[in-house]
């Protein structure tokens, strides 16, 4: 479906510009016909309720406003409900942004459709996968539990086993000190009597000395035995054992026995993206080859637009547009005349002719046609400093516009008009720096955002979508980005010499070249092929790379292959 702002109503216009203008003579009306919600003005009110409403009546149906009786004339996007003449009149929908009701329901339509297909063919399928996978897996857990509870009881039998173990151990030591104290109290108890006993005979032989009266054999008999009996051992194998038990608190033994875990299981099905993203990646070759060839010029390419299937231009820092041809899986430069443009932005519009942006003056010029000289300015910026510029599927240019106050994206109509002004989530700022842009058949719009590091996407109306911030977001760098014929984005990250694809939902695919295959890729376009134009920014490479192949008349690929035409643009050859 084509984005529906060709449709809409201009933001930047009074809503009730577009109601008061009498129908019969184009002046101011002040009156609205309450049965065929007519606008007029005083003069042309009478005649007209008794010229064509003299027996008609009154037949309101859902597409009635309740509040007013009149038939919804307008959509309000910002109410997200249809509104009648007199609401936009009376009520307060000046700043709202507005649609055809025709259009909205068009859109809605094909949202209910592509929401019963989702549903029918991938939700529905999923969650009988869960429901299945819910029930084969409710009879493990009882088992599972069972399980545990039995690992819980044989962990305590196993520590009553190591408990017993160290009562043994203090038991058999117990044991062996009693036995060894006991035997040195028994030498004690030897010994002492002994020396009782000793005690008692050196008594009883001095008591015979001092019965003898001869002095002499006093003199020579006794010798004094005290200094013998003042020696005797210490007695130290007295001492008691006390056992002080170590107790461990109930937490420690927690801490110590282990954990209560739930790993998780390897067969879960996948989540629901996650299923999108398998059905998108099939498509897609895992080991690309790559080409070389040398065209002999240093182009520098700053931007790259494709013009048809084939054909690509450039601009460079020698501030020339350059023609490329792709044919026969060689690379051409075509020689065209000298057309300077002092940009480092371009796209060209459905209609040929080439647009891009003069930073220095804020505006946006174009060539009516490739190989024209004429030169006009499109439109002017003040306050804001244009850069990467793009083409709706209806034909509505797309501009990114920085500034420190402010940044957004601007949709112009014709070339003057401005339509719609993409800047807020909520009360919340979308872009700090967008760079470049592009826009995919549903009409959503992609912004690669320098000061974010991240790719912004929100739908034709500017509702945020998602965003995406590389699988490493510290070190993600996007540069440029394209859409191919199936809403797939590639992005390229000079930094990380990577190329990223997802798919329109957001999901990241797979990496379609990294520093291994390619240095520093730069901008990049996608033909009416699929075949990805890179120009890389080292400054004097051109790549060429065929992602989806060949789009037939129903606008897929009918081969998915990845090859790359890699050309070394040196000046020597």
């Amino acid at each position: 479906m084509e984005p529906l702002f060709h449709k809409e109503v201009s933001n930047k216009c009074a809503a009730q510009d577009l109601v008061l203008q009498c129908e019969e003579c184009g002046k101011n009306s002040v009156c609205t016909c309450r049965l065929c919600d007519a606008v007029l003005c005083r003069l042309h009110f009478g005649s007209h309720m008794d010229a064509k409403h003299k027996y008609c009546k009154s037949n309101p149906d859902s597409s009635t406003c309740k509040k007013h009786s009149l038939q919804f004339k307008h959509y309000c996007r910002s109410c997200v409900r249809p509104i009648c003449s007199d609401c936009v009149r009376y009520e307060d929908h000046s700043s709202h942004d507005l649609s055809s009701p025709a259009a909205m329901m068009e859109y809605f339509r094909e949202s209910i459709f592509n929401e019963n297909e989702e549903l029918k063919n991938i939700i529905k399928p999923f969650y009988k996968t869960l429901l299945d996978f819910i029930v084969k897996r409710q009879s493990e857990i009882p088992r599972g539990y069972n399980v545990a509870r039995e690992n819980v009881s044989e962990f305590g039998r196993k520590m009553h086993e190591q408990v017993n173990c160290a009562v043994k151990h203090y038991t058999e030591i117990l044991e062996a000190n009693e036995k060894e104290q006991l035997g040195h109290v028994q030498d004690y108890l030897k010994f002492y009597q002994q020396r009782i006993d000793e005690i008692e005979k050196t008594l009883e032989e001095n008591s015979q000395l001092l019965q003898k009266n001869e002095s002499f054999d006093l003199l020579t008999s006794y010798e004094s035995s005290l200094a013998y009996f003042h020696t005797y051992p210490d007695l130290s194998e007295f001492e008691l054992p006390v056992f002080q038990p170590n107790i461990p608190k109930y937490e420690t033994i927690i801490q110590l026995a282990g954990n209560i875990e739930y790993p998780s299981r390897t067969d879960v099905p996948l989540s629901l993206k996650r299923s999108q993203f398998q059905l998108s990646k099939s498509h897609l070759l895992k080991n690309p080859s790559v080409l070389q060839k040398s065209v002999g010029s240093n182009l520098e390419i700053l931007d790259i637009t494709c013009v048809q299937s084939n054909e690509a231009i450039s601009v460079g820092k020698d501030k020339q547009l350059k023609r490329f041809q792709f044919t026969s899986h060689e690379l051409h430069h075509v020689q065209t005349n000298k057309m300077e443009c002092r940009s480092h932005y371009i796209s060209i519009s459905p209609k040929g002719s080439i647009y891009f942006t003069d930073t220095r003056r804020r505006s946006i010029k174009k060539f009516g046609n490739i190989s024209g000289h004429l030169v006009s300015t499109v439109l002017d910026f003040n306050d804001s400093e244009p850069r990467g510029i793009t083409f709706t599927p209806s034909d509505h240019l797309l501009v990114c516009l920085y500034s420190k106050k402010r940044s957004f994206i601007a949709q112009f109509v014709n070339d003057q008009k401005l339509v719609q002004e993409i800047e807020h989530n909520g009360d919340k700022p979308l872009y700090k720096e967008p760079c470049f842009v592009c826009c995919n058949k549903n009409g959503n719009v992609c912004v690669a955002d320098h000061g974010l590091h991240a790719i912004i996407v929100v739908d034709q109306f500017g509702v945020f979508q998602f965003s995406y911030r590389g699988q490493n977001e510290k070190s993600f760098r996007p540069y440029s980005l394209a859409i191919d014929h199936l809403c797939n984005i590639v992005i390229t990250d000079n930094v990380n010499h990577e190329i990223h694809l997802l798919d329109k939902y957001g999901q990241f695919l797979k990496f379609l070249m990294t520093k291994h295959d390619m240095i520093r890729p730069g901008v990049v376009a996608i033909d009416g092929e699929g075949k990805l134009w890179m120009g890389l920014s080292t400054g004097r490479d051109l790549a060429v790379i065929n992602n989806g192949g060949p789009v037939n008349k129903r606008g897929t690929g009918t081969e998915f292959i990845l090859w790359c035409l890699w050309t070394k643009l040196c000046p020597d050859v």
